[in-house]
This record gives C-alpha cells, sequence and structure tokens, in this order.
C-alpha cells in the first residue's frame, strides 16, 4: 500500500501572510495589505475567479515560479564556485519563491507596483513575462553547477 502525502492545509494562509510581509515597504503593513487586495480584486475582475479563491490564486501563480534550490557560494582559493543546494521544506520553497517574485519585480522603476503585479501575474500565467525569464535563468546556473549537488538528491 503507498502512503499518500499529507497535503498541508496551512500553506494557502501561509502564502497570504508572507507574502504581506515581503511586500512590506518601509515597515507600512497596511501598504503592502492595500497592494495586494488591489492586486487580488483586480486579478478576479480579469479572470474567472470567485470571490474565495484569493489565496488559490497567489498558490497557482506561485506554483508557476517554484524556486527549488538555494545558490550558495563556496571560495576555494580565488575561485568561487556556486553550489545549488535543494530545499526540501514547502513552507521554504514558497518563501523563497515569493521573495524571488518580489526581489526581480521591485528592480522594475515603475512607480505602480500593484499594475506591475498584476500584468506579471497574468504573464506568468501564460509561460512568459520577466520572473519566467530570471527563473530560466536561475535554472542554468543550478544546471551548470549539478557537479556539487551530492548524490540521491534528484530533483
Amino acid at each position: 500500500m503507498v502512503k499518500k502525502k499529507k497535503i498541508n492545509k496551512t500553506v494557502p494562509l501561509f502564502l497570504y501572510k508572507k507574502f504581506l510581509s515581503l511586500l512590506l515597504k518601509e515597515g507600512k503593513r497596511t501598504s503592502s495589505h492595500k497592494i495586494l487586495q488591489d492586486l487580488l480584486f483586480n486579478f478576479k475582475s480579469d479572470k474567472t475567479f470567485s470571490k474565495n479563491q484569493n489565496v488559490l490564486i497567489l498558490e497557482k501563480v506561485l506554483n508557476e515560479v517554484l524556486v527549488r534550490f538555494i545558490i550558495k557560494k563556496r571560495k576555494k582559493g580565488k575561485i568561487v564556485q556556486q553550489i545549488p543546494v535543494p530545499v526540501l521544506d514547502d513552507k521554504v520553497v514558497y518563501s523563497n519563491s515569493i521573495r524571488f517574485l518580489v526581489k526581480i519585480l521591485s528592480k522594475s522603476s515603475k512607480k505602480n507596483f500593484t499594475k506591475l503585479l498584476l500584468k506579471e501575474f497574468s504573464e506568468i500565467l501564460e509561460g512568459r513575462g520577466l520572473v519566467k525569464k530570471e527563473l530560466l535563468h536561475f535554472d542554468k546556473v543550478v544546471n551548470e553547477n549539478r557537479k556539487f549537488i551530492k548524490n540521491g538528491v534528484n530533483y
């Protein structure tokens, strides 16, 4: 008999809270809450999602851009090696994905972050966009340094 992996039901609520905390700008939680609420409201009006699927929208977008590795740097003499380290915990994977998304989008010089997030969310669901492009670059770095991953870990 094969055991099924338990689905963690607290992950969607965790996603919402983590997204809020990583959107913080200058310590203003109300502004990050407003950005996220505007994003979800505008996204629901554009797409076919019901009112109770706020967190499902976040989960669906983040599942498209999951970051399952962390790049750690090790210096040997004058050479700096980039070592991909697999992340096994679901919450850490989602946290890294949110951090990656916010970091890439905050580099953009556009003023309205809500519109930028809305555009990027719709592009991610279509399979294109700035974050997808950066994720492909990240995956390339991981694949180039695959030799440093310990044996027995398959991803």
